[in-house]
């Protein structure tokens, strides 16, 4: 459906640009690159999760260029036939739109502390109000979300494929995080982590401040 391959370019769109717009402002706000993954990191695990994901960055480009162009790359792109329908890809839609939405709220509630990987050489204080007072990832939560949409507007196994390898590749990072934020914050973030879940918690609380 070309209408598939449009929604899917619009939701493509809209994560490009506020990757782009958040990125460049930050990078101007802390006055360095808060890049930390790639080649800027000695760490093997680091390394393998950046390579992980640009891995499914090609992925998405195959799954763009096989839609866009009705290719099927020597019969190694399938598709979900059952969820090729209108309904299935306006809800995807939906849920990418508000994956993006939830990934830059998170990205402006944590302000110059944030880094794409862990940063070790930067002291900053740990945030744990805003939408942070709902959840311990809410990046990674939005990142889900805008994947799960993306292959609910083209369920096909190339999507299928980046989808389950994000999930993997997002709980090993998030481990990795968790591992540096209790020996950088000790009790403190020991306390947030008892009080607030790893991708989402009701808080009634009102405990939550900003330090």
């Amino acid at each position: 459906m070309k209408s598939s391959w449009y929604l899917l370019i619009i939701l493509g769109g809209l994560y490009g640009l506020q990757e782009l717009v958040l990125t460049l402002y930050y990078r101007h706000a802390i006055k360095k690159s808060p890049f930390y993954f790639g080649t800027k990191t000695t760490n093997p695990t680091q390394q393998f999760i950046w390579n992980g994901f640009l891995t499914i960055y090609v992925l998405y480009a195959v799954a763009l260029l096989a839609e866009g162009f009705s290719l099927r790359f020597f019969g190694l792109i399938s598709y979900l036939y059952p969820l090729q329908t209108l309904p299935a890809a306006v809800t995807g839609f939906i849920t990418g739109v508000i994956g993006t939405l939830t990934i830059i709220r998170a990205r402006i509630d944590l302000g110059t502390s944030w880094r794409v990987g862990i940063d070790r050489t930067t002291e900053d204080n740990l945030v744990t109000s805003g939408i942070y007072h709902y959840s311990r990832n809410p990046y990674f939560s939005g990142l889900f979300l805008f994947q799960a949409g993306l292959f609910l507007i083209i369920p096909s196994s190339t999507l299928l494929y980046a989808l389950v390898l994000s999930f993997f590749l997002i709980g090993i990072q998030i481990r990795q995080e968790e591992e540096f934020l209790r020996e950088k914050y000790g009790q403190q973030y020991r306390q947030y982590e008892s009080q607030v879940g790893r991708f989402f918690s009701l808080n009634l609380s009102g405990h939550s401040t900003r330090r």
